[in-house]
């Protein structure tokens, strides 16, 4: 805010800010932002449908693939969609309004993912709106991943295992962080800050309320990252016969609290 003179009164003048469509609160500026719409219900997912529903990017960043590349278990779907409002890119809205998410189908050991590269970084925050599906609530395996931001030789996971029951926790080189307990078919926000050489922090919060369920973190050796991989990263060689969702993926440099309004 500042002030300018009219006659023997001096009136403020306030600086423009981005509201989301229909109003609320101020938008968070963010540097990337993919909302997974510009298809049909059921579609599997390509590089080029994921690139023409992305807004702005990091350096370099582009998606540059599908794995594997016929992978119909990856795809849009209406029943994935979790609504994710208050982050804008450079001033073009929130598209919010699409009614699509990303669905993918657990039944493979083998990995199947999406993946965002980028020239490499060494801080920024991660944030997308997850849903286990209910198949979920046992499986045999230890663990399976289901984000990975990849950093050279190293990683940072959102790692998920059932040692014990529907934990998630932070995953790297150098072991997992503590625990925090997630339960199928519950919308949550998942924010991972990724700091090259240092702490990573995985935050879990409920996608509806905006209250933090939990924190778990790991450290990483000196390694920026280059690229980030969603679905199930993994082979891990253990099958779940159920699907996971995805939404509402944002990423700003630096290492900011990305939360949804």
């Amino acid at each position: 805010m500042h002030f300018a003179r009219q006659g023997s009164l001096y009136v403020p003048h306030m600086q423009p800010q981005f509201r989301r469509p229909g109003g609320g609160a101020v938008a968070t500026a963010v540097d990337m932002m993919c909302q997974f719409g510009g298809s049909t219900d059921g579609t599997a997912i390509t590089t080029a449908l994921l690139n023409a529903a992305t807004l702005g990017g990091l350096p370099g960043g582009t998606w540059n693939n599908v794995s594997p590349s016929a992978a119909t278990s990856q795809k849009f779907a209406t029943s994935a969609h979790m609504a994710v409002n208050g982050f804008a890119v450079s001033g073009a809205g929130n598209p919010d309004a699409t009614t699509l998410g990303y669905d993918i189908a657990m039944n493979s050991g083998s990995p199947r993912y999406l993946e965002y590269s980028f020239t490499a970084i060494s801080q920024f925050s991660l944030g997308f709106a997850f849903m286990l599906g209910a198949g979920f609530s046992s499986f045999s395996y230890y663990s399976f991943d289901f984000a990975m931001i990849v950093a050279g030789a190293d990683y940072f996971a959102f790692n998920f295992s059932n040692t014990p029951a529907n934990a998630a926790n932070a995953h790297s080189a150098a072991g997992k962080g503590p625990d925090i307990g997630l339960a199928p078919s519950t919308p949550y926000w998942v924010l991972m800050r990724f700091n090259q050489n240092g702490t990573l922090y995985l935050d879990i919060y409920n996608l509806s309320t905006k209250a933090l369920v939990g924190s778990s973190t790991i450290t990483l050796t000196n390694n920026a990252a280059t690229s980030i991989r969603f679905g199930h990263p993994s082979n891990v060689g253990a099958t779940v016969a159920t699907s996971n969702i995805f939404d509402g993926i944002v990423i700003k440099t630096g290492n900011p609290i990305l939360l949804p309004t």
